[in-house]
């Protein structure tokens, strides 16, 4: 009896170690909504087709960099009085790191990113969306920022990738510049399928090579 349990726990760590998870990152602000959440979950592929395991979502709202004003014009014995209503966001709030912590954060990244080439290459990016639609009110300035977003977003997908598997992924990126109106609707969406084995390979191959350095300088 008990080489039976030993044998049934291997299989279910053996499942959860290589049982492919999904990572959708869901983002959308517009003028009159906003939503943002990060959901991991599990396709039941056994139950059906569409059937979902739901694991972790969380809700992000709060999150989102915004700031809401809100202009209330009137007449009071002959004089305009406005009122601003002003919702700082959360960024306002914390307190920035300094540019050498900055830098050693964007260090370990990329530190992080070369060790495990390998590992992220199993990453699978499943879909990826990414739209904007914006107006700045000015025709001129709109269509070079318009440019602008296009570079950035060709580039962040050049890097995705160069480090996922992104093979078989048909990316919808799309930019609307809407020259006469002064508007921003973004809606970002994307799903990348994972096994939590990688996050544990990962975090093995950036231990050791942490180790490697500590001797490195300890013994040069």
């Amino acid at each position: 009896m008990p080489y039976m349990l030993m044998v049934i726990f291997l299989f279910l760590i053996a499942v959860i170690l290589f049982y492919p998870f999904r990572l959708k990152i869901y983002l959308r602000k517009c003028p009159d909504e906003e939503d943002f959440y990060i959901k991991l979950f599990a396709k039941m592929y056994f139950l059906g087709k569409d059937r979902e395991l739901s694991i972790i979502m969380l809700h992000l709202q709060e999150l989102l960099p915004y700031i809401w004003v809100k202009l209330t014009a009137g007449t009071h014995d002959d004089k305009t009085t406005t009122s601003v209503h002003v919702k700082y966001n959360w960024l306002n709030k914390i307190k920035y790191i300094s540019t050498s912590e900055a830098v050693t954060v964007y260090s370990n990244f990329i530190k992080a990113i070369l060790v495990n080439k390998k590992v992220l290459k199993k990453v699978k990016c499943e879909s990826f969306v990414w739209k904007t639609c914006f107006g700045l009110g000015d025709p001129a300035l709109t269509g070079l920022a318009g440019g602008c977003l296009w570079a950035f977003k060709e580039l962040f997908f050049i890097f995705l990738r160069n480090h996922l598997n992104v093979t078989s992924l048909r990316p919808e990126l799309i930019v609307v510049p809407l020259f006469t109106e002064k508007v921003i609707t973004i809606s970002f969406n994307c799903i990348f399928v994972f096994r939590l084995g990688y996050i544990i390979m990962a975090g093995y191959n950036y231990l050791i090579m942490n180790i490697k350095q500590l001797f490195t300088h300890r013994w040069c």
